[in-house]
C-alpha cells in the first residue's frame, strides 16, 4: 500500500513541484514570481496583496493559493533599490490525497499560475545584478 509520502512524491514528480517530504501536506511551484515594487504604486502593491490573500482554487482534495513576504510596500521599495525583490510563492495544499485527480490539479494549477504571473514585473537585467 502506498504511503502518504509515496503519493505526494508521485504528484510532485508528475507536476514538477517541490515536496519537502514527510507529513508536510504542501507542494511548492519551483519558479517564484518576482515583484519589483519600484514599478508599482502603493495602491497597486496593496491591491496585489489583497488579491493574493483573497484568491484560491479549491478542488477535490486540494487548495491552490499564493503568498508573499508581506513586509509592506515601503520595505520592499527599499529592498528593490538594491535589487532584492519581493516574491510570490504558489503553493498546493493537499487536504485529502485520495480525492486528488492529478490532471484536474494540473489544469487548475496552470490557471492559477497564469493569473498570478501578471505581477511578474522584473527586468531580467536588474535581477541578474542581484545575482552578481
Amino acid at each position: 500500500m502506498k504511503t502518504f509520502k509515496d503519493k505526494m512524491d508521485k504528484i510532485s514528480d508528475q507536476l514538477g513541484l517541490t515536496y519537502d517530504g514527510g507529513t508536510d501536506d504542501r507542494l511548492f511551484v519551483e519558479e517564484m514570481v518576482r515583484v519589483d515594487v519600484r514599478q508599482m504604486s502603493e495602491v497597486e502593491y496593496d491591491d496585489m496583496e489583497t488579491y493574493l490573500n483573497s484568491n484560491e482554487i479549491v478542488g477535490d482534495g486540494f487548495v491552490i493559493y499564493a503568498w508573499n513576504d508581506c513586509s509592506g510596500y515601503d520595505y520592499w521599495l527599499d529592498q528593490s533599490e538594491s535589487f532584492d525583490f519581493n516574491y510570490i510563492q504558489v503553493t498546493v495544499s493537499i487536504n485529502n490525497i485520495d480525492l486528488v485527480d492529478i490532471e484536474e490539479l494540473d489544469i487548475q494549477l496552470e490557471k492559477f499560475k497564469n493569473n498570478v504571473s501578471s505581477y511578474d514585473n522584473i527586468d531580467t537585467a536588474d535581477f541578474s545584478r542581484k545575482e552578481a
